[in-house]
């Protein structure tokens, strides 16, 4: 399975997420995981999508590119509800810091994404210590996880921090949410992973191109 994603990552334009995953498969795939019906599979592909779109709009290196799709696939791994769930973030960051450094991922970066996924369900001013590089990468995270809410018809705009992104970023978070929930004729019977499905919808818009491939 892990190959497979990491394949079709790779096919699609993402930079190939870094080192051995097995640590988020292990849990998803635990009978103890809570699947929710809104932050599920989908959800996690879409904001993978979203991260990857504002980081090439932003023009962000390709270390932060890799940062944001990890933590945008594990922010939501100790969810317990879709409600308000405090300390969401906190729980999995340490859970990814945990299960990285087993696995010899290099400290920095999983501290890198260990800091997003710790801070994605606060409110930015109230995060300590934010270099002007944290807040870009935070605030980029964040809006990759929050252009998501057009599934529940409740994204304000108003309130995100990069405006000049918002005319490009709302129709393709529309459009991402139309062809992995809502049509999905356009996949000709074919069965792939939630995931897979995310990024073959964002090929299908246009919206990852195959020459920002590490």
């Amino acid at each position: 399975m892990i190959e497979a994603r990491q394949r079709g990552i790779k096919e699609a334009g993402f930079p190939v997420i870094p080192a051995d995953r097995s640590w988020f498969d292990a849990h998803r795939l635990s009978e103890s995981v809570i699947h929710l019906p809104l932050h599920n599979d989908t959800h996690t592909g879409n904001v993978m999508v979203l991260n990857d779109i504002i980081a090439q709009k932003k023009g962000l290196s390709n270390r932060a590119r890799h940062i944001l799709l990890y933590g945008a696939s594990g922010h939501d791994i100790l969810r317990e509800t879709d409600d308000e769930d405090p300390g969401h973030g906190s729980r999995a960051a340490d859970y990814i810091i945990e299960h990285g450094v087993r696995l010899g991922i290099p400290l920095e970066f999983i501290l890198g994404v260990a800091f997003l996924v710790r801070n994605h369900d606060i409110p930015i001013n109230k995060v300590p210590d934010l270099s002007a590089g944290g807040w870009v990468l935070l605030t980029s995270f964040k809006e990759g996880d929050k252009y998501e809410r057009v599934r529940v018809d409740d994204l304000d705009v108003s309130r995100l921090a990069h405006q000049s992104l918002v005319s490009a970023m709302l129709p393709l978070a529309l459009r991402l949410h139309h062809l992995t929930r809502v049509d999905l004729s356009w996949l000709d019977g074919r069965q792939l992973s939630p995931f897979e499905i995310s990024i073959q919808a964002a090929i299908r818009l246009d919206a990852v191109r195959a020459s920002h491939i590490l």
